[in-house]
């Protein structure tokens, strides 16, 4: 190749990328217009706006949000190449909702055009920038209420109903804070167990028998088909779960058991009848009780309840001046982790006396 065609082809190239650069430095400047479909989300009263696209509305603390529509919203912009560039994934609109915005009301909802209610800090970035969008959202707010929600075993959803058979359930704490609209708030008030703190599985149920299963708040869910808990709100806790096995109690009745006397000697008055010192009645009594299942086995049945356990008053629980009183029956021998009732609840005692001087004196009447 010759130094002079080598000279024209460079020369070319430096034309055509001139003409190239200068076609790109003017587009730039050319007007275009675009449209963005922005997503409407919410923010809390203290939260700092959120970077990225989309329309933004600051709610206040004092109301709960309910719903939007339509959730998202057509913005037409017009301005430069240049400066529609720049807004991709940056165009925002903000709105502060104000603090009366219910009117006295609940519940409200209330019509905002996005052109007179939203702000876009692009106007300012990139002056000369046309924004419009002649939609309309109806957003519904409703006053915020808040309540504490007591959990039980009915917060939990097990994966086999079979698991929660045989336990008793312990949160820690025992409650959490619950807040959200009125109406929603009111329904879980109504219905706890539509809360739904934890899923149970095999798994995690051998883990809180040995004490060390624990779920967050902000992973609960709430099962309800029309969709009103969703706005609910809980605070972001981490609770303990604890499993304890529920023991299987039989109920045994044994009636006619024999009451014995338990006299203490120092509580023997003078003047007994020696062969029958003492009247109890009723001389029997039933006793009704609930005995764990894991007590009956080869060696113990209900026959050997009987056999071990022991009905007594005891004589010392009566005044040394009074010859006769209503005593509270005491059993011993019960089986380890049973409890029992006695028909009935008081035993009348009275001491056989026959010399009256001997006791102290009768009363003045039976004298004569």
């Amino acid at each position: 190749m010759t130094r002079g065609l080598w000279r024209e082809r460079v020369s070319v190239f430096v034309s055509l990328l001139g003409a190239l650069m200068l076609w790109y430095l003017l587009d730039k400047k050319v007007e275009k217009d675009q449209t963005f479909s922005l997503a409407v989300q919410t923010v809390g009263e203290g939260d700092r706006w959120p970077a990225g696209s989309g329309l933004f509305l600051r709610i206040p603390n004092a109301l709960a949000f309910s719903s939007v529509r339509p959730s998202q919203v057509d913005v037409h912009v017009e301005g430069t190449a240049e400066h529609l560039a720049r807004l991709e994934g940056t165009l925002r609109g903000l709105c502060d909702i104000p603090l009366d915005f219910l009117g006295g009301e609940d519940e409200r909802s209330r019509d905002l055009v996005v052109d007179e209610v939203f702000k876009f800090p692009a106007r300012e970035s990139l002056p000369g920038l046309r924004i419009e969008s002649p939609g309309t959202i109806t957003l519904t707010l409703s006053r915020r209420m808040e309540f504490m929600l007591s959990l039980d075993a009915g917060n939990l959803e097990f994966e086999d109903a079979k698991l929660a058979e045989s336990v008793d359930v312990r949160f820690t704490p025992s409650s959490v804070r619950v807040s959200g609209p009125v109406r929603s708030s009111l329904l879980l008030q109504s219905k706890p167990q539509l809360f739904k703190l934890a899923r149970i599985d095999a798994k995690s149920f051998d883990a809180a028998l040995r004490g060390s299963c624990s779920a967050r708040t902000r992973h609960a869910s709430f099962i309800e088909d029309g969709g009103l808990l969703k706005n609910l709100q809980v605070e972001n806790d981490l609770v303990e779960i604890t499993f304890e096995r529920r023991q299987r109690f039989r109920e045994v009745v044994l009636e006619g058991v024999e009451v014995m006397p338990l006299i203490p000697a120092e509580a023997r008055p003078d003047g007994l009848d020696a062969d029958s010192p003492l009247s109890i009645d009723p001389p029997a009594v039933t006793v009704r009780l609930r005995v764990p299942e894991s007590y009956f086995d080869a060696e113990h049945a209900e026959s050997s309840i009987r056999r071990e356990l022991d009905v007594y008053v005891d004589l010392g629980d009566m005044p040394f001046s009074v010859h006769a009183d209503k005593l509270e029956p005491r059993v011993h021998g019960l089986p380890e982790g049973a409890s029992c009732v006695v028909e009935p609840a008081l035993i009348d005692v009275v001491w056989n006396i026959l010399d009256v001087d001997a006791a102290g004196g009768a009363p003045e009447s039976d004298a004569r």
